[in-house]
C-alpha cells in the first residue's frame, strides 16, 4: 500500500504539538506491514533546509519527503494573507477551508499522487480538505482518510458556556459541520476523531 500523508505543518523538528502529532502518525502508519511507502506533503511558514528534510526522512522508515509549500500556519503573523481568506469566506467557504486553501499545495499534492500512484491519502487536519478536493482526488484512485484532533471541538464546547462567546460557538460549529459534509461528499473511507459540541445541539462525524 502506498500512502500520501497531507499534513498542516512540516513535522520536523517535532518540538510543538502539531509536528509531534504528525510525526507520531507517520511512524504508526510506517509500522503497518501493509504499507510499502509513505510520501508526506506539508506546509511551513519558514524556510526548511535540506538538513531538516533529510532528518525527517531518516526518522520514519519508507518515508519520502516533499519539500513543504510556504503557507501561513498562524494567519495573523502574515497580514498580507488575511484579505485572501476574507474573499474566500464571502461566498460562504468555511473558515478552516479558507485559511488552509493553497493553490501551490494542491499542485504539490497532485504531483505526489501522480508520482506515487497512491492507494490512500491520509489528511490529518479538517481544513486541509480544501486542498484535497474532487478535482485533485478524482484523477487518482486513492481513497481518503480524514483524521482530526478534538482541540477545535473542545474550544467550541468551552465557548458555549460563556454568554459573550455564544455567537462564536455557533459560527464555529457551522464551519465544522460544513467541512465534515465535504469529507463525506469526497467518499472518505474513514472520518475519525471529529466531534462538534455545542449547546443545545451536538453533532458527530463517525466512521462510514
Amino acid at each position: 500500500m502506498r500512502v500520501v500523508h497531507l499534513t498542516a505543518e512540516f513535522p520536523w523538528p517535532a518540538t510543538s504539538g502539531g509536528p509531534v502529532r504528525a510525526l507520531s502518525q507517520l511512524r504508526v502508519v510506517a509500522s503497518l506491514p501493509e504499507v510499502d511507502a509513505i510520501t508526506v506533503v506539508s506546509v511551513a511558514e519558514r524556510a526548511v533546509d535540506d538538513v531538516d528534510l533529510e532528518a525527517l526522512a531518516a526518522a520514519v522508515p519508507r518515508l519520502r519527503v516533499v519539500r513543504p509549500v510556504f503557507h501561513p500556519i498562524h494567519l495573523w503573523k502574515f497580514p498580507a494573507y488575511v484579505p485572501r481568506v476574507v474573499v474566500l469566506r464571502a461566498p460562504g467557504v468555511p473558515y478552516l477551508a479558507a485559511k488552509w486553501h493553497s493553490a501551490p499545495l494542491r499542485r504539490a499534492l497532485r504531483r505526489a499522487l501522480q508520482q506515487t500512484d497512491a492507494d490512500v491519502v491520509h489528511v490529518d487536519h479538517l481544513g486541509m480538505l480544501a486542498n484535497a478536493g474532487s478535482d485533485v482526488l478524482d484523477r487518482a484512485r486513492a481513497r481518503t482518510v480524514l483524521d482530526q484532533h478534538n482541540v477545535e471541538s473542545d474550544i467550541a464546547g468551552g465557548d458555549a458556556g460563556r454568554a459573550q462567546m455564544r455567537s462564536r460557538s455557533r459560527w464555529h460549529a457551522s464551519w465544522m459541520t460544513k467541512l465534515c459534509a465535504s469529507a463525506c461528499a469526497q467518499r472518505a473511507i474513514r472520518i475519525s476523531n471529529v466531534a462538534i459540541r455545542s449547546k443545545p445541539r451536538r453533532a458527530r462525524c463517525v466512521r462510514r
